[in-house]
């Protein structure tokens, strides 16, 4: 994205319905040594593309360097745009994953990065899929589907300033193959990335 940069109610609903009856008679007594469930995981595993996108979305929320890494194919991609290219002066129209990685490493770090401020959080307001997920036939993605994004991101620095990037992506999203307790299942990885960003107007897109 330029320049690169479900919890449910149910547990406090539960809690505000039952607070009435803490002194009926009819109350167990607690259990001195309760069973606690495990935690749901972080991240889904990724057997459709959508799931894809959501583990995308949680490793940028949490600023976690190994869910992303998760997230990416070996073959990945991030694809500059033409305007970032020229004003930039940048030596290719692409990222590597290497190279994404160690830039997003930079950016979840949390540390300035040369004379770039340190990054204290990253929101997205907004990251809905327009239409369905497609065959692509676009020959630097291949074997992979395709779909479109609407997108906001907000990334904050230190001092509560907020850069505020939106637009569209493009993804690309492979799979390969995986077993799940004994059966055959589908692993999806995100291939690629296109940036289609927008800044807008009081928008500052460079990160």
């Amino acid at each position: 994205m330029r320049a690169k940069a479900l919890m449910f109610l149910l547990p406090g609903v539960l809690l505000l319905m039952l607070a009435p009856l803490a002194g009926c008679i009819f109350s167990p007594e607690p259990d001195p040594d309760p069973v606690k469930p495990p935690p749901p995981p972080a991240y889904e595993f990724p057997d459709t593309p959508d799931k894809v996108i959501k583990n995308l979305r949680e490793a940028y929320v949490k600023m976690d360097i190994d869910g992303y890494r998760n997230v990416v194919h070996r073959n990945y991609i991030f694809k500059f745009q033409q305007k970032d290219i020229d004003d930039l002066n940048l030596p290719s129209d692409h990222l590597t994953r290497e190279e994404d990685l160690e830039s997003t490493r930079k950016l979840f770090s949390g540390q300035p990065a040369g004379d770039a401020p340190a990054v204290s959080g990253i929101t997205w307001s907004l990251l809905v899929g327009i239409g369905i997920w497609e065959t692509s036939y676009n020959p630097e993605f291949p074997n992979s589907q395709r779909r479109l994004y609407n997108f906001e991101i907000n990334i904050t620095r230190p001092g509560d300033t907020t850069i505020i990037v939106t637009g569209q992506q493009e993804f690309y999203v492979a799979s390969r193959d995986s077993v799940v307790d004994g059966s055959p299942t589908p692993y999806w990885e995100l291939l690629g990335q296109v940036d289609l960003s927008d800044t807008g107007p009081g928008k500052d897109g460079a990160l």
